[in-house]
């Protein structure tokens, strides 16, 4: 996993959880998928003090805590990595992040989300 560009990923539905990780996974990036928020952000200081975070992709409405929360908690934190919002409303507008923030309105294409990340951190 050394050198290898490591994404979280916080998604309840379950068809685009696994969809998109293994569309991940496939292009060469280290994904950490999570099924609610708050287990998401409870494992973020961990991964980003263990390898180092790339990209954190997330839905807003989740159970546990929603991605406009978990934005908020990173920012009062001073993280500072990139945050993809993916989700029905572009929330990016009302919430302050010290770091690079952007959107991608649901639904979307395996090739949307990927020029999304590659624009965002690079290709693997």
């Amino acid at each position: 996993m050394e050198g290898k560009k490591k994404i979280v990923f916080a998604e309840d539905e379950l068809l685009q959880r696994v969809c998109i990780s293994d569309l991940l996974h496939g292009l060469g990036y280290v994904v950490y998928v999570f099924d609610n928020g708050k287990e998401a952000f409870e494992m973020i200081p961990k991964i980003n003090e263990r390898s180092g975070l790339d990209l954190l992709i997330t839905d807003n409405m989740m159970p546990g805590m929603r991605g406009r929360e978990i934005i908020m908690a990173l920012n009062q934190e001073g993280y500072t990595f990139p945050i993809l919002v993916v989700s029905t409303n572009d929330i990016t507008k009302h919430v302050k992040y010290g770091g690079r923030l952007e959107f991608l309105q649901k639904p979307y294409s395996s090739d949307d989300i990927q020029e999304k990340v590659e624009g965002l951190i690079g290709k693997p």
